[in-house]
């Protein structure tokens, strides 16, 4: 099971950052290129009360790909992220 996550998390990266977020930075510029690539990250995730969240992390992410050039670098922060939230979910006790 954490073998298919971590490939549908390689997925997402090769789609959102690899592909979307490159080619629309090419036709629209940076701005039109952040904000589809988080809009889309958010909308894929299909979660209307975590919609604000995963569009910020698709930010973060599209930011650290910008920034580095690396579609790896993407990967480790969205990885880093997923690690600590279900370390979150596994070790906090529910209220």
């Amino acid at each position: 099971e954490s073998g298919r996550a971590a490939l549908l998390l390689r997925c997402e990266e090769l789609f959102f950052r690899g592909q979307l977020l490159r080619r629309t930075w090419r036709r629209g510029g940076p701005l039109a290129a952040y904000l589809a690539s988080a809009f889309l990250f958010a909308a894929f995730h299909g979660n209307l009360q975590g919609f604000v969240v995963y569009a910020w992390l698709g930010l973060v992410f599209a930011h650290v790909h910008a920034r580095t050039g690396r579609l790896t670098a993407a990967v480790a922060v969205h990885l880093g992220n997923n690690a600590v939230t279900l370390a979150i979910l596994l070790l906090v006790p529910p209220t």
